[in-house]
């Protein structure tokens, strides 16, 4: 060991006595509350290079390894905290920002369904959104409603091809904390949005997109085409956000909220079989609905309530007193949760906390008749080779986009809906071989048997 080190070695004990502390240390050992200390003065001397080494006894090491071992714990024990106290954070922040449901809603980006068009009605559809873009409020959100007709077990029947039998708008102006549901009924006679003008039932606006939208995704496709399609029906309005359920997804969104408590008015007596068992009709009173039986209500119509219209109001008055009793029960708070785990039930382009500042929302706020309305088109009865329409009619169209949306539009022309020549001339076919006992062309060997009965009647004028 060098003169110098030894120097230096001496003198740091001769402190160590002179101060009272470590007096019980070996010579030669360096305590770990020095150690580094020791390891400064060796660097400063370059002791190092002299190839000699500082020893550390075994039981030194041992403090030292314990000490390691207590700052990992420590450390350790601390991460948990941390990540509890970040996440609480972050949950408060989150709470805070969800009071703020116009601001989140609204002002934190909008996911309005892409516009398609048709080339030969581009220019005039974009002018009318841009104008309506321009004059619709800030502080209403509208959110599509579809309710396809999926369920009962129809897929195993072929029916394959889906129709939303239920197209609504709920619009909610939170500037008046007023809620207002609009109903397009699923036989009103529109126009297609997209289709150059051609008219039909709005229900069909879904297969015309799905067929004809053009995209990678058809079930997107025909969803934009009936938001679009219902867009145009209430003057071009917006549509900010959508919600997509069927028949199961509403049987098990009831059932996992535990059922609601409903007052039943009249007997529902349909035929709805479940397992090969025919359910038994609801009878009246206060009682719990299932998700099935609630699903049933929803669908119900016969002809004593007008059938379509009969439903609507059934459901409308179903809808609120759903609302009402997740309230009353604090449930509405748990939506969110439902969905993030139910979500596979649900199509929508709202996000979690989207639907957690709309269900907040909605738990401090209390709809009563004076701020939740509903609202339907009405319209009449009319036929077109031999299938039933809706036609809209044009006053109280305009009415409703005015009174629920503040917007003036144009009506539109008045429709008179005729049979189509083919149509006039097949019956006129079928009538005629009624009336004259005329083979039908079933028979085998009277395949062309109606080119033959068209060129008798021409031949005949």
């Amino acid at each position: 060991m060098s003169e110098d080190w030894k120097h230096k070695e001496n003198k740091l004990e001769t402190e160590n006595n002179l101060h009272g502390t470590d007096s019980a240390v070996p010579k030669g050992e360096i305590v770990p509350d020095r150690l580094e200390k020791s390891e400064q003065i060796a660097e400063e001397h370059n002791c190092s290079g002299a190839g000699e080494q500082v020893s550390i006894p075994a039981d030194s090491e041992k403090k030292i390894q314990f000490s390691t071992i207590k700052n990992i714990l420590l450390v350790a024990g601390a991460l948990p905290a941390l990540l509890l106290l970040a996440g609480g954070l972050v949950s408060l922040v989150f709470y805070y920002q969800i009071q703020e449901t116009q601001r989140v809603v609204l002002d934190e980006g909008i996911n309005s369904p892409d516009i398609i068009i048709a080339e030969n009605t581009a220019d005039e559809e974009d002018a009318v959104r841009e104008e309506i873009g321009a004059q619709f409020p800030e502080h209403i959100v509208n959110i599509g409603l579809l309710g396809f007709d999926r369920g009962w077990g129809r897929e195993d029947r072929g029916h394959y091809m889906f129709r939303p039998d239920v197209q609504a708008v709920i619009s909610i102006d939170f500037e008046k904390d007023q809620v207002s549901v609009v109903r397009i009924p699923r036989d009103s006679y529109v126009p297609i949005h997209g289709a150059g003008g051609f008219h039909d039932k709005i229900n069909h606006s879904y297969q015309y997109g799905y067929y004809a939208g053009g995209g990678d995704d058809q079930n997107a496709d025909g969803i934009r085409y009936t938001l679009m399609t219902v867009s145009d029906v209430l003057g071009g309005i917006p549509i900010h956000y959508y919600i997509s359920v069927d028949m199961y997804s509403v049987i098990a969104l009831v059932y996992v909220l535990g059922g609601i408590h409903y007052d039943v008015e009249e007997r529902i007596v349909d035929e709805v079989w479940i397992y090969g068992v025919l359910l038994p009709p609801i009878e009246p009173g206060y009682q719990l609905l299932d998700g099935t039986n609630y699903m049933r209500i929803l669908q119900y119509r016969d002809a004593k309530s007008s059938q379509d219209h009969g439903r609507i109001e059934r459901q409308s008055k179903l809808l609120a007193a759903t609302y009402r009793y997740l309230r009353k029960n604090g449930r509405i708070s748990d939506i969110p949760a439902i969905y993030r785990i139910y979500k596979e039930y649900v199509d929508t382009d709202l996000s979690y906390k989207k639907i957690s500042a709309l269900a907040n929302y909605f738990l401090k706020i209390d709809l009563t008749d004076d701020n939740l309305h509903f609202y339907t088109l009405q319209g009449s009865t009319q036929m077109k080779d031999g299938i039933y329409y809706e036609v809209i009619a044009q006053d109280q169209r305009l009415e409703i986009i005015e009174e629920v949306f503040g917007l003036r539009v144009d009506p539109w022309p008045p429709l008179v809906l005729k049979d189509s020549p083919e149509y006039i001339k097949e019956q006129e076919r079928k009538r005629r071989m009624e009336e004259g006992g005329g083979l039908s062309p079933q028979f085998p060997g009277f395949e062309n048997m109606p080119q033959l009965e068209d060129f008798f009647y021409q031949q005949s004028f």
